[in-house]
């Protein structure tokens, strides 16, 4: 196809600013899959914090949410950067704080990817119901108290 539009007048204009929308999209892509990357781990440090009791104040926001999810991410690049002057132990750190960002930043391109339109209903998760009846009809999927109450009475 790219090769067709090429041979046209309207391809030739046309390819290099697809070309490089497709690369700004894809950018654009990356960077907001790491920032929600980062803002989930801001928030799942601040459920830690709760659950343990610790007093947090202030009211948090998204936004600190994210503050907190970059500071911790970018956190493993902070004994590369000190550490990285010693001969094997700066490039092991190194290179593991590079496998680790990439991990998060595949992470995150891969949910921004999957929560498109298209594809949002292909991958999440199914309730019993739409399971099938088979389950609810049978008990097998009965849980929680009213299920412990069944049990006794029967």
């Amino acid at each position: 196809m790219v090769v067709g539009l090429v041979l046209t007048v309207v391809g030739i204009i046309v390819v290099p600013v697809a070309a490089i929308a497709f690369v700004l999209a894809l950018a654009v892509a990356i960077l907001g899959g790491y920032l929600a990357t980062a803002r989930t781990v801001g928030e799942f440090a601040v459920e830690r914090r709760l659950e343990r009791g610790e007093l947090v104040t202030g009211g948090y926001t998204p936004y600190r949410y994210l503050l907190l999810g970059l500071a911790a991410l970018l956190a493993i690049w902070v004994p590369a950067a000190v550490l990285g002057w010693v001969p094997l132990v700066g490039t092991v750190i190194l290179w593991s704080a590079a496998v680790f960002t990439w991990i998060m930043v595949t992470a995150g391109f891969g949910a921004v990817v999957l929560s498109r339109r298209e594809l949002r209903d292909s991958f999440r998760r199914r309730t019993p119901a739409e399971l099938g009846s088979g389950l609810l009809d049978t008990g097998a999927y009965q849980t929680g108290v009213g299920a412990a109450e069944r049990s006794v009475r029967g």
